[in-house]
């Protein structure tokens, strides 16, 4: 039986993590065509997972995995988190673009099963780039809730549309991932972000829409 190598580009936060590895477990335990290759991008903040071990969840002897530790480049200055954490971390990653790329090409490829795809997070999903350069399909892992997901598509739309920055005062927002209208209230801190974390998300939201598909644990 042919092998398929699937690369993964999770985010460093613990959560995501998790959730990231969680799903290979069940990939891996259904169907054993597929060998994945995970590359750990260090998280710039102390209490990131140190890339020189491998997760607890997930021995690094399991026959279909290899870890491949991403050399940390410089992260965007401190000033920037302090503003907005989101336009942080998506540039952070965003910086990995042509690194991540060279790791394919030298360590991957060579490799005798082909490459099927790239899985991304959705603090990676400027990753969509080196998939399309490479020629290959890219998807989304959300380790949020459909809900989240429809909020986030929604944003490029109503950008797209003429929105800005949301404000307190805005009327209720027909969101399609919601039964009901959403009060502004509830809305997450980045909807009124004028620091760039409004923006991050909506090109998020591009980004998701270049790729194959988007899905979670649920």
């Amino acid at each position: 039986m042919k092998k398929i190598n699937l690369v993964v580009i999770p985010f460093a936060g613990v959560g995501h993590l998790v959730s990231t590895i969680e799903f290979i477990k069940r990939l891996l335990s259904r169907d054993d065509r597929f060998s994945v290759t995970i590359l750990v991008i260090k998280s710039p903040l102390e209490h990131s997972l140190d890339p020189n071990t491998s997760p607890p969840s997930l021995p690094s002897s399991h026959p279909h995995i290899q870890f491949i530790n991403v050399r940390s480049l410089n992260p965007p200055p401190i000033e920037v988190f302090l503003k907005s954490p989101e336009k942080y971390f998506t540039l952070y990653i965003e910086s990995y673009k042509l690194k991540v790329k060279e790791i394919i090409v030298d360590h991957v490829l060579p490799n005798s099963a082909p490459l099927g795809g790239l899985f991304l997070d959705m603090f990676s999903t400027s990753m969509v780039d080196v998939a399309q350069e490479l020629g290959v399909p890219s998807y989304v892992f959300l380790t949020s809730g459909a809900g989240f997901l429809g909020f986030v598509l929604y944003l490029q739309t109503r950008h797209d549309r003429g929105g800005a920055e949301f404000e307190l005062s805005d009327i209720e927002s027909y969101i399609p991932s919601y039964v009901n209208p959403v009060p502004s209230r509830v809305l997450p801190s980045l909807a009124f972000n004028r620091e760039g974390g409004y923006v991050s998300f909506v090109n998020v939201a591009r980004n998701m829409k270049k790729t194959k598909g988007v899905g979670g644990l649920g």
